[in-house]
């Protein structure tokens, strides 16, 4: 394939022509040949759409792809419009992970009583009060109405003892009807012991319920996963894989929350990788690894430290971060 002068016939050529002129080289093309092709057109022609050229040129890639239908898959991406990069909502932490993308996984991990499901509803009220799009949530431990309850408590700024008290007088107040127009795009999963297949079949259905793709899947917790394997520390490690392959294969991003080790303590000391270690291959599943903790938390606080520190981070730089728990309203702010 002399491609010098394939890219002479083919400049200033509309895409069909160019196509044309070249047909009897397509014709027995390889796959490797065709990403060639269209490189070499994109090269002669630049002002030409990367997706225009490759539809042309019947370039159909399998998980064999060219650096150029990955970079522009990459473009795609922080454009926001193949899938985009998920914020949490909080700017420090932001500014260092520089957002969840299609295909990559961030673990949350913590001990038992820290707040991790109480962060995951932050996370999600976070999103759909700056810039809401579509989560699909698998509550695995907690039924759907406590989790709606939470993120009302979180939104409506009402102290948790009093929710019951509320929506027992309150059930019929439209204004509740109105919050929850404000979370349509949610979806909520609130059956048990669901294994990957399982939970990716839900995506799917969740996306036909939306009637699009979801960009975010918020898991509560990872250990309630089925897994396959002998020992719990197999079937951990099986799970946090195949989350990764799941997040790849629906081109994703998965925030998954980690119940930690003993080795996390009693949820008041500092959160290190090796405690994460003993649930299995998470730290190499991940993208990102987050971990937290309560200093004060054996004490009845109202305004609680919250500890955050980066463990692992797929775009760059670790960092530690100091956050206040607002138990009054269940709210984790940046202090």
């Amino acid at each position: 394939m002399d491609l010098s002068a394939l890219k002479e016939q083919m400049t200033g050529l509309d895409l069909r022509t160019a196509a044309g002129v070249i047909a009897d080289t397509l014709v027995d093309a390889s796959l490797h040949q065709r990403a060639v092709l269209a490189s070499a057109y994109k090269e002669a022609n630049p002002g030409k759409s990367w997706d225009d050229i490759f539809a042309i040129f019947e370039y159909e890639p399998t998980a064999l792809k060219s650096v150029a239908y990955a970079i522009c898959e990459y473009h795609h991406v922080m454009k926001g419009d193949r899938g985009h990069r998920v914020m949490l909502g909080w700017d420090k932490i932001d500014e260092l992970l520089r957002g969840i993308r299609p295909g990559q996984v961030c673990g949350f991990g913590a001990r038992a009583s820290v707040g991790k499901t109480t962060f995951a509803c932050n996370l999600i009220a976070n999103i759909f009060t700056s810039s809401p799009h579509p989560i699909l949530f698998f509550s695995l431990e907690m039924p759907a109405a406590e989790i709606a309850a939470r993120l009302f408590a979180i939104d409506q700024k009402i102290y948790p003892s009093h929710i019951e008290r509320y929506f027992t007088a309150s059930c019929e107040d439209p204004s509740v009807a109105s919050w929850a127009s404000k979370y349509s795009d949610l979806v909520i999963v609130d059956e048990g012991a669901l294994s990957i297949e399982m939970i990716s079949a839900k995506y799917d259905e969740a996306c036909h319920y939306l009637g699009r793709a979801i960009p975010l899947i918020v898991i509560d917790y990872q250990g309630c996963i089925k897994g396959k394997g002998g020992s719990a520390y197999e079937r951990a490690s099986d799970i946090a894989m195949s989350l990764k392959a799941l997040a790849k294969a629906k081109s994703t991003a998965i925030f998954t929350l980690i119940q930690l080790s003993r080795k996390g303590g009693d949820g008041t000391e500092r959160v290190t990788m090796d405690m994460a270690r003993d649930s299995g291959q998470i730290e190499e599943a991940c993208d990102f690894l987050l971990g937290a903790w309560r200093p004060k938390m054996t004490k009845q606080l109202e305004l609680d430290e919250f500890k955050i520190s980066i463990l692992k981070n797929r775009h760059g730089r670790m960092g530690d971060f100091d956050m206040i728990f607002d138990s009054r309203f269940l709210r984790i702010k940046e202090s």
